[in-house]
């Protein structure tokens, strides 16, 4: 597909094809969202680290993805930003995939990590 202009949904799901930028994409989702939050609430990190209690490297280093937070730590940055933390436990896609014929179990897992749990959902 490279020499057009392609759309964003192509694209990605031609990556989301490679283990290792889905890899690397679920590594760095948790850091981004915080990022994405911290700089909605005007924050810097230095100013998050402090009302978290921690060094800012610390921010830095789950901002970047560099490391996998604790749910506890991630739970205090989220609950200092005024965020909502979800943990999705599921068997990703399986249910949202078969609702759809054709979506595939990648772009389901998207769609799942989004808060779309079903058909009714995309619906509303």
């Amino acid at each position: 597909m490279t020499g057009k202009n392609l759309r964003f949904d192509d694209w990605l799901a031609e990556q989301m094809e490679d283990p290792e930028f889905v890899a690397e994409m679920e590594k760095t989702e948790a850091g981004y969202e915080v990022e994405r939050l911290r700089i909605g609430r005007g924050l810097t990190q230095a100013q998050l680290a402090e009302l978290v209690g921690c060094g800012v490297g610390r921010i830095d280093r789950l901002e970047s993805g560099e490391m996998s937070p604790q749910i506890e730590f991630l739970r205090k940055v989220v609950r200092a930003l005024g965020g909502d933390l979800r943990i999705v436990v599921s068997d990703v896609g399986s249910r949202l995939s078969g609702e759809i014929g054709g979506v595939g179990k990648r772009y389901a897992r998207l769609l799942v990590q989004a808060g779309t749990a079903s058909a009714g959902d995309l619906a509303g």
